[in-house]
């Protein structure tokens, strides 16, 4: 059976969207997940060698992201998923607009 505080933070998320709908949650790695090897914090390196690969079209054929838990291992391999099947690519700079790159960011690409 729900408590009465369970029904009140229910309100307060219909309210605070001005529809009946409840928030969608996001996990916090991915709602300040970096966008672009600019946004890559700590991993400078891997950001240039990964932009050089494709700035001078030697992008290997398979890249393992290694390392301990929080260090971006999924961040920069969505970051070169959206560099190399953005519409203007294969490019270190993805538009963010076009299909593939919006279905890379929100998750809803099969592939990635």
């Amino acid at each position: 059976m729900p408590s009465q505080s369970d029904a009140s933070h229910r309100a307060d998320d219909l309210a605070a969207h001005g529809d009946h709908r409840p928030r969608e949650y996001v996990v916090v790695a991915r709602r300040y997940r970096p966008k672009t090897f600019g946004e890559l914090v700590g991993q400078q390196q891997v950001a240039q060698a990964l932009s050089n690969a494709i700035t001078t079209s030697r992008v290997g054929h398979a890249y393992l992201f290694t390392g301990a838990r929080g260090v971006g291992k999924t961040s920069t391999a969505r970051i070169l998923a959206k560099c190399l099947n953005c519409v203007s690519g294969p490019t270190p700079t993805p538009c963010g607009q076009c299909d593939a790159c919006a279905s890379i960011a929100s998750g809803d690409d099969v592939d990635v």
